[in-house]
This record gives structure tokens, sequence and C-alpha cells, in this order.
């Protein structure tokens, strides 16, 4: 496979243009320094992300990406960089040049369609370990307001809600095609998971409560989330006032205590998986 530079065109010299990264490379930090400095490689494999390349091939370079980020936390940052600089999921103005053709069309056009998921798949277990180590407080600055709302959105309304109803691939289902729409709904669940995990409540004194309650703008970060707040942003190098963004885990819970559709696919998911065991149970005497 050769790669030109960034958004160039990639071709590959295999007929069937299957590509297998390793994971194991970033096992080694020796080997796993070279490539990433020497050869550049996360900005490498963000080429193959972007590129018209089969979604086996980008479900790889997500898998190589987080193994590099458990690997080394250093090159989070990077990773975070590049979701945003190739507009994964578009947030800035076609009138700007860049492709409105981002990771959710993908998702949409190429993999609903096909009944496949292995792109989703990968890029969801890179996620939940990008969040583990944080999120940048200016990720998307200069490009849209700032956050991982965009990502969030999806996951929640793209991938976790529609999961169950959608059609996959029988022939790569271990049971009646069960195994790959619970595998898919298993990992946007962990990011789920991540995300709530991260949202310490136990930080928010009745204080603060009783001030959020009254309305009163602190500078606590969560008392913000009660509280609507405008604020100026530098979007496409022009000031926009918008509404600053709270954060994923208060946004998460509010959904998840408003009795949302994703309280009705949480409880429904529970009752599935308890009924799975009775059943086990029941077969084991």
């Amino acid at each position: 496979i050769e790669a030109g530079p960034r958004h160039e065109t990639i071709r590959s010299h295999s007929r069937n243009d299957q590509v297998e990264m390793r994971p194991a490379l970033a096992g080694d930090a020796d080997v796993a320094d070279v490539f990433v400095h020497d050869h550049q490689l996360i900005d490498r494999l963000f080429v193959f992300v972007s590129a018209a390349v089969i979604v086996d091939v980008k479900a790889a370079c997500f898998d190589c990406l987080r193994s590099l980020c458990r690997h080394d936390r250093s090159y989070v940052a990077r990773t975070w960089q590049l979701c945003e600089e190739y507009n994964l999921f578009p947030s800035r103005l076609a009138a700007a040049g860049l492709s409105d053709k981002g990771f959710a069309w993908e998702f949409a056009e190429v993999e609903v369609r096909s009944e496949r998921f292995p792109m989703t798949m990968s890029f969801l277990a890179l996620l939940t370990e990008l969040l583990r180590h944080g999120v940048p407080l200016d990720l998307g600055a200069g490009y849209r307001v700032p956050g991982i709302a965009a990502y969030v959105d999806f996951v929640v309304e793209e991938v976790l809600l529609k999961a169950q109803g959608r059609l996959y691939d029988r022939s790569l289902e271990e049971v009646d095609g069960l195994g790959q729409r619970w595998k898919v709904t298993a990992l946007a669940l962990e990011v789920v998971e991540t995300i709530l995990a991260s949202y310490r409540l136990d930080t928010l004194s009745d204080a603060a409560v009783a001030a959020a309650a009254a309305a009163v703008a602190e500078d606590h970060p969560l008392v913000v989330d009660f509280v609507d707040q405008n604020a100026l942003y530098v979007i496409d190098r022009q000031e926009t006032l918008a509404l600053r963004p709270k954060a994923p885990g208060f946004t998460l819970l509010a959904s998840i205590l408003s009795n949302s559709p994703l309280t009705t696919l949480l409880l429904n998911v529970v009752v599935h998986l308890h009924q799975t065991y009775i059943e086990q149970q029941a077969g084991d005497f």
C-alpha cells in the first residue's frame, strides 16, 4: 500500500484490498516510538481513515490507534487533534473546501447498507480508550463549539439507540444474527459508561447545589451544568455567541433520568440480560 501526502489517493497492490495492521505493534515501546516519531504512523493512519478504502482497512487503523494510545498516553492528544483536523464528524462549512462525508456518512451509507460494522466497532473501542485519558478542554476550538457533543450524539443517537433494530449480515453472526448486534451495543454502552464514570458528582457540595438552584453562576465545573450560559467562541475565524456546552456526563445523566429513549433502551438491555441469565441457569439443571 502506498500513501501519499495528506488526503491523497491511496493505492493498494493487494487483489482483495485487505490490510491487517497488528495492534501488537504497540506492545513494544521502542518499536512503537520508532514508527510513531520516525514514520509519522499516527498521521499516516488518519490518511487511510479519510481515504476511499474499504471499512476493514479503516477498522484496522482504529485498532492500531487504540493500541498506541493504550501504550503511551502521549499519543492521545495527537489522536484527538487529528480526529478534528480530518473532520470525522463534519462541523465545518463545505465552503471551506472540506468534505461533508465524514465517519457518520460512511457508517450510514456503507456499513448500514452492507450490514457489517467493523469500522464502527473499532472506532467505538478507540473512543473509549481516548475518553479514559480525558478530553482536551479546547477540543474542536476554532472549528466549532469545543467539546465532544458530536461524538456522544453519534454514539447514542445513531449507534446505540438504533442498534437493536438494524439488519446484520448473518454470515458473520454466531447465533441468529445476534452476535454482531450485541457486540455493537456493548461497545457503545462502554463509551457511555466511561463518560458517566468520569463525571464525579461527589465533588458537588450542598452549597454548590443551592447556588445552582438559585441560578447563581459559579465557576464550579458541575454547577455550570445546571445553568444555561452563552459564551463567545471563535468559529471559522468569526466570533459566534453560542450556548456553553455542558459536560457529557451531565447530558447523559439528564437524559437517563428523564425517561428518554436511552432510559428505555438501558432497561430493555437489563431485562434481556436477566432473562438470558435465567435461561442459562435453567439449562444447567
